[in-house]
């Protein structure tokens, strides 16, 4: 139930900037972690660094190449089923699929659910009946990418003595190609700007908290400490 009302709210930002963005904010706070530590106990290695480096490149890297199938999600009163792969939408490429009307209403999620269409009822208006629904994907195939994802139901006239209730309900997949802008080549610098410069940061706090931190001076502190327990006692 919960993820079905979930489905009912559009998704308006793709989830590669999510990603980019919680694995950047990751990063920022190791390093403010870091540096705050001081001289309590010795910096983080940057074994751990580089391994969220790894990470931020992989998602960077991670895109769709035309023909490549879109997971894709069902939801309805009853629950979240996986879409068969011979219904899920090819990116790049458009088509039409069928789906059975097994229930009054349902709607989809792609990408893992980080993109959904509002629901859909599969029953329509008297005198008329639910034709086909054509759901529309804004892409990049430079980059790979979904931008943006809608839906428009088509509705016809139906004729004396038929149903207003398909069994089969044609989905149609049109994918419409955006042009390169330079915002999106801005952004990416801008994030790889931001990445070098914690990078550097980062180095510089290792450095200072190098020399800062003095094991033996830590080792007598500790002894001193204990001395001064014994002769209380």
């Amino acid at each position: 139930q919960q993820c079905a009302q979930q489905a009912r709210v559009d998704s308006t930002h793709p989830p590669t900037t999510c990603q980019h963005s919680d694995l950047l904010t990751t990063i920022i706070a190791t390093i403010i972690a870091n540096v705050t530590m001081k001289q309590h106990r010795p910096p983080i290695s940057l074994s751990r660094l580089i391994v969220l480096l790894i990470l931020c490149t992989t998602t960077i890297a991670n895109a769709y190449k035309m023909g490549d199938p879109i997971h894709t999600l069902m939801y309805t009163e009853k629950g979240t089923t996986d879409v068969m792969r011979s219904q899920v939408p090819l990116f790049g490429t458009t088509r039409t699929v069928q789906f059975r009307a097994y229930d009054r209403e349902f709607s989809l999620g792609f990408e893992q659910g980080m993109w959904t269409i509002p629901w859909i009822q599969t029953t329509a208006r008297p005198r008329e009946r639910l034709e086909k629904i054509v759901i529309q994907f804004v892409y990049s195939s430079n980059s790979g990418t979904i931008h943006s994802i809608s839906k428009k139901v088509v509705y016809a006239k139906n004729e004396a003595g038929m149903s207003n209730r398909l069994s089969q309900i044609p989905v149609e997949y049109v994918w419409v190609k955006e042009e390169p802008v330079d915002l999106q080549a801005g952004t990416i610098l801008m994030f790889l700007a931001t990445l070098v410069t914690s990078i550097v940061f980062f180095i510089q706090a290792c450095n200072v908290a190098d020399g800062d931190y003095d094991p033996q001076s830590d080792t007598d502190k500790r002894s001193g400490s204990r001395a001064s327990i014994g002769k209380g006692m």
